[in-house]
């Protein structure tokens, strides 16, 4: 499970950096889009439900970053994607 939740903290800090990029380079959509993907669907589980309520159980890299496991993080990259996605 930690190795999970690694690989969705390493996608939501890709995500983080392509995001400002988007306006000025379209071509990082489709990976964008790819990242939301992935993230919307851990995000809208039942086991990110259960992982959230036993965060503290894991050590994760967030490299500086919000967790994925805390309440607000993935929701509000989602968000800003689809904003910058109008933009476009």
């Amino acid at each position: 499970m930690q190795l999970k939740i690694q690989c969705m903290q390493d996608s939501y800090e890709k995500l983080l950096k392509i995001l400002p990029l988007l306006r000025k380079d379209p071509s990082l959509l489709t990976e964008a889009e790819q990242l939301v993907q992935q993230l919307d669907e851990f995000y809208q589980s039942s086991e990110w439900l259960d992982l959230y309520e036993r965060s503290e159980e894991f050590n994760i890299d967030t490299k500086g970053n919000y967790s994925v496991l805390s309440e607000d993080a993935i929701w509000n990259v989602l968000s800003e994607f689809d904003r910058l996605k109008s933009l476009l």
